[in-house]
């Protein structure tokens, strides 16, 4: 891919050369597979934040503010390599362009917004509810439906290992360990933000015990034979 100014913008040039890099590490991140979500900047403590989504489907909030050396602290919560130190150039070019002034901090924001939109694969993150196909499971309220399957999602398609479901160690939400990141924790009811894993998050918070449990006693197997069972491949 060519690096020329034109190829950055369709509409405007850039002859910044701050700008054109921040805009080059966004586009990185972006065909690497993460998704920027929103960049902010606070006048009054100077902080810059980008929040991202990281490949494996997980919403981070990095911030930085020159003054404070808080890197160690933000590489806890990013997978390591070399689009984690992408990520946080890119977060420090925000603090420095919104310093600056103009509309250089507008400017990046929508070239990622209209990056991400190409790029994106039109997947909605909303939770099926068909029928779970277990005999011998009788209530199905909506709410353990639509968990299940998008456990199964989590579990089969993109490789999650979900453990402590409903448990106050997960603040009844769960925990994933999620491959090439960190181990997370989804709290019950936690905001929406996207991914499937604030969705499951939600889900549970609507499960009463019995619910629960169900989906504590999932397996691999159990929820690839569902899967199999409504016509679903398995990645």
């Amino acid at each position: 891919m060519s690096t020329s100014t034109a190829q950055v913008d369709a509409f405007v040039a850039v002859d910044d050369p701050d700008l054109l890099c921040a805009c080059w590490d966004g586009l990185a991140l972006i065909d690497a597979g993460w998704r920027p979500r929103r960049i902010t900047y606070s006048a009054g403590s100077g902080v810059g934040s980008l929040a991202v989504a990281t490949p494996g489907g997980r919403v981070v909030t990095i911030a930085y503010q020159p003054a404070v050396l808080s890197r160690d602290v933000m590489r806890e919560s990013l997978p390591e390599g070399r689009c984690a130190k992408l990520a946080l150039r890119l977060v420090a070019a925000v603090a420095r362009l919104r310093e600056r002034g103009g509309e250089g901090l507008e400017y990046l924001g929508r070239y990622l917004t209209a990056h991400c939109r190409s790029a994106s694969r039109g997947v909605v993150c909303r939770g099926r509810d068909d029928a779970i196909p277990d005999p011998v499971l009788y209530a199905q309220p909506q709410a353990l439906r639509v968990a299940f399957w998008l456990l199964a999602i989590l579990v089969c398609d993109m490789g999650w290992r979900v453990t402590d479901i409903g448990d106050e160690a997960a603040c009844g939400g769960f925990v994933a360990d999620i491959p090439g990141e960190v181990a997370a924790i989804f709290p019950a009811g936690m905001s929406r933000d996207g991914t499937l894993g604030a969705e499951l998050a939600c889900a549970l918070a609507g499960l009463e015990s019995a619910g629960l449990g169900y989906l504590r006693r999932q397996t691999v197997l159990t929820l690839s034979r569902a899967k199999a069972a409504i016509g679903q491949a398995t990645s």
